[in-house]
């Protein structure tokens, strides 16, 4: 059960690592091409809410699948 731990603690460091590169890219690139307040105050938040939850679900699901899989298979130490 260690090693999942250790897996997945490096996989949602990662996860949130590209999340946020992308977020920081949109941001930019948005900015130069002359987006204003209100695009930053309501579109722009939506969307990184958006890739954000999208992400934490994926992440979920793949974790809760490998744990299903780890019991399934009886790889647990007794």
């Amino acid at each position: 059960m260690k090693n999942i731990l250790i897996k997945f603690g490096l996989i949602l460091t990662l996860l949130l690592f590209v999340d946020y590169v992308i977020i920081a890219i949109l941001g930019c690139t948005s900015c130069l091409l002359g987006a204003g307040d209100q695009y930053f105050c309501e579109t722009y938040c939506w969307i990184v809410r958006s890739i954000i939850a999208l992400s934490l679900i994926v992440y979920l699901g793949y974790f809760m699948y490998e744990v299903y899989m780890y019991r399934k298979l009886g790889n647990h130490p007794e």
